[in-house]
């Protein structure tokens, strides 16, 4: 200012210009220079906080940050996230749901690789030994090592043991145990647990380790699963079982909202105890054991241990897919459950048996012993002509006749076979030597006729009571065709007389294979179709099963019925909410060897689907969270948890882009996901791109006010301490109050560390912001600290400290 005022001095002579001068010199200093001893520097080096997106940016400490992807934040530093590369494929399988670690004793190591419908083997996910095939894909099937075989079940399909040649089915056939089909599998003292079975979501089987006479026994034994052998979690309350655990030393029971801990030593000791009232696991596959805690998925939140953990990405933690996947079963056991069906020739006892009907006429006796039910003609029914009593062997067909049964008639569904033809006969009639006669029996609604063996007569005089057997297959008639005059008898012999005095009659005998067909059943929820089960006893008989479905019950009666075996999925659309089923039941003798049904289920799975359960991983003292979302089922999203180091433990960094249905690492630390579209297993943590693709990072730094929310700031300069990379770069983004991001791109092409100035920067507000984003490919990214210098405005209003 004082060379200023002699050059003034000099220039112009004039006091009074000079005067009027100087007195302006301090507003233009001022101009040129507002606060030479305010200008400020704010560092970023912090990162420790990770996402927070339940609290405002402008009122977040600088540490945290309310928008990043692919980067990690816990090594005091923004460093971009490895990359994954293809490990191998299998045209096989469709998706990869499940990928199961399998320790040999000759210590290699294998893997079981599954979409949930096949399993295969593979040590190098390149070559592949079929290990199983047609589960239920509207289930999940987890895999298990238990000594040395793997155990995979499904909660649905039978359990199954695969030891690395051979596969065995343990449903109760060819020496197996029936083992309960537990959808989720432990191994605790030496035992098999498993939970949640079809018919109740709250009960927990566990095997046998010494069969009755004292021997040890492996938990695929036979002789290893008692049924007694059962215990209930909560049973009641209105929850299932989603999930087991151990958890030092003790076995855990997680259910929707509570935990339960077992107790105990052994089958006669053993108690699950409620262990938290209101903390429950929303997903099996996310629990973690990590730095000696349980990490897991819960109904509100994230948890390590019994702490929530997800507060500040509430958001992000609410949106995960909870979708509880279960298994309903549509059940028929009672007399009042099948009474609603059809049946033909069957009934429903009141014990809740479907069986063949036996004395269905009300008091009707049978007068010709156990073995039928006779129906006598009245005189004269018989008769060709009226007036006539006799009737003379020809080749036309007496009838039809409507046989009425007192005391009422015959039900409509009754089916009955005729057994025999009971008549008095007179052989001193005609010349022939022979003397023999026939029987055929028409039904007139069918069509269908069957002729009698050939009865031949011996001797002369009146037999009052001569028989007339029939062979099998016999006349079948139903109730409905024999009310309604559908019967009619054709008599054709030599040198006999028969005569319908007395004792002409018709034993009947119940049919031995009878029909069921249920009514139509409606499934308003389902994602779906599960297995057709039952109960049944064929005391030597048989008994076969048919269903049919349909998209309304307006068509279904015109769909045809298909055969089914036991423990098999319904092979039918979830887009078939109508359903129907139907049986045969067919007994050696209907009254001493009876075949019948306990009851039958038919099974249906409501849920979003397993496959888009959270699952999870610990990979190198982090925890690795991995869900779908309501609104994006299919795109898969990773939530990665800091190190039990950072200054912050429980800061989270999404991942987003690697879209997967599976983890898995082997012994040597080597991190796979499942594809969740292919048959492809990726490496992951691996490599610097997605699998060809650049890896998108981004970290954006809160709003902030440089501690003054009054005062205008000016930005004056940038200062960034970087890793260089050759021909690497980055973009950096500033945005000012409520304006959007103008960006930069800085260099950092070279080698070592860069720590260089951005000067010329132009900025003026009372909020900004920051973002860095790296996209360039197979190029890493790491960001040590960003340093901002600027320098605030005088006000009038004074600084608001």
């Amino acid at each position: 200012m004082q060379k200023l005022a002699e050059l003034l001095t000099e220039r112009g002579k004039d006091l009074k210009y000079l005067t009027s001068l100087l007195l302006l010199l301090p507003a233009l200093a001022l101009a040129a220079d507002p606060c030479p001893e305010c200008r400020d520097e704010m560092v970023i080096d912090d990162v420790s906080g990770g996402l927070a997106t339940s609290i405002p940016s402008h009122k977040l400490s600088k540490s945290f940050s309310p928008n990043l992807r692919n980067v990690i934040i816990d090594g005091d530093k923004i460093e971009q996230i490895k990359g994954f590369t293809v490990a191998g494929s299998s045209m096989t399988l469709q998706k990869i749901t499940g990928i199961f670690p399998y320790y040999l004793e000759n210590g290699q190591t294998q893997f079981l690789v599954s979409d949930s419908s096949i399993v295969l083997e593979t040590s190098d996910f390149n070559s592949y030994v079929f290990v199983s095939s047609g589960h239920n894909t509207g289930v999940l099937l987890r895999c298990k090592q238990i000594e040395n075989k793997m155990w995979c079940s499904n909660g649905v399909d039978s359990v199954f043991t695969w030891d690395h040649s051979v596969k065995s089915i343990l449903d109760g056939t060819k020496g197996t145990p029936n083992v309960p089909k537990g959808k989720y599998i432990e191994y605790y003292h030496d035992r098999v647990w498993m939970a949640n079975l079809p018919n109740d979501a709250s009960v927990i089987r566990f095997s046998d380790v010494r069969s009755t006479n004292g021997v040890i026994i492996s938990p695929d034994n036979y002789l290893a699963w008692p049924g007694g052998n059962a215990l209930y979690a909560g049973r009641g309350d209105g929850q299932i079982i989603t999930a087991t655990w151990l958890e030092n030393g003790q076995l855990k029971f997680g259910k929707e909202r509570s935990i339960y801990t077992l107790f105990g030593t052994n089958a006669g000791s053993y108690l699950p105890r409620l262990s938290n009232p209101s903390v429950g696991v929303a997903s099996h596959d996310s629990i973690v054991q990590l730095d000696n805690q349980t990490h897991f998925l819960g109904h509100d939140g994230i948890y390590r241990g019994e702490k929530r953990i997800s507060d500040l990405i509430e958001d992000e933690s609410n949106a995960i897919d909870r979708s509880g996947v279960k298994t309903v079963f549509n059940s028929w056991e009672t007399q009042s459950d099948f009474s609603d069906g059809q049946f033909y020739g069957s009934t429903a006892t009141a014990g809740g048996l479907l069986t063949h009907i036996t004395n269905e006429y009300g008091t009707l006796q049978n007068p010709s012993g156990i073995d039928s039910l006779r129906y006598v003609f009245a005189s004269g029914m018989l008769q060709p002509n009226p007036g006539s009593v006799t009737l003379t062997p020809g080749t036309s067909f007496y009838g039809p006749y409507q046989l009425t049964f007192e005391p009422g008639q015959i039900p409509d569904s009754t089916r009955l076979y005729v057994n025999k033809i009971i008549f008095s006969n007179n052989e001193n009639i005609g010349s022939c030597s022979m003397k023999f006669a026939t029987f055929t029996i028409y039904n007139g609604m069918t069509g269908e006729l069957q002729q009698s063996t050939v009865t031949t007569f011996s001797g002369s005089g009146l037999n009052s009571n001569a028989q007339v057997p029939f062979a099998h297959p016999y006349p079948l008639f139903n109730g409905f065709e024999i009310n309604n005059s559908s019967l009619a008898i054709k008599i054709e012999g030599c040198g006999i007389e028969i005569s319908a005095i007395g004792t002409f009659g018709i034993s009947f005998l119940n049919a031995t294979t009878a029909q069921y067909v249920s009514e139509i059943s409606t499934i308003t929820t389902l994602s779906a179709w599960s297995t057709f089960e039952s109960e049944r006893n064929t005391n030597g008989g048989l008994v076969r099963y048919y269903f049919r479905s349909s998209t309304s019950v307006i068509n279904i009666a015109t769909q045809t019925w298909q055969g089914i075996s036991l423990g098999v999925r319904i092979d039918a659309p979830a887009l078939n909410k109508y359903f129907q089923w139907a049986s045969t039941i067919q007994s050696i003798n209907y009254l001493t060897n009876q075949t019948n049904i306990d009851n039958v289920e038919v099974g249906h799975i409501e849920g979003a689907g397993a496959i888009n359960r959270a699952f999870a991983i610990p990979w190198m003292g982090r925890y690795w969270l991995a869900f779908s979302t309501s609104a994006d089922p299919i795109s898969s999203s990773i939530l990665i948890k800091s190190k039990i180091t950072n200054k912050n433990p429980d800061a989270w960094m999404p991942v987003s882009g690697i879209n997967i249905r599976a983890f898995a690492k082997d012994q040597q630390d080597t991190l796979y996901g499942g594809s969740s579209s292919t048959g492809i297993i990726y490496r992951l943590d691996n490599g610097n791109n997605f699998n060809g693709s650049p890896i998108v990072s981004y970290y954006e730094v809160p709003f902030t006010s440089f501690g003054d929310l009054v005062r205008e700031k000016n930005l004056l300069e940038y200062f960034v301490t970087a890793e260089r990379r050759a021909g690497s770069s980055f973009t950096l983004g500033t945005a000012i109050d409520t304006g959007t991001f103008t960006t930069t791109s800085v260099s950092l092409d070279g080698s070592g560390l860069l720590n260089r100035s951005i000067k010329n920067v132009r900025g003026k507000g009372k909020l900004f912001r920051w973002y860095f984003l790296h996209s360039i490919y197979d190029e890493p990214f790491v960001l040590h600290n960003f340093a901002v210098n600027f320098q605030p405005t005088r006000s009038s209003k004074g600084k608001d400290d």
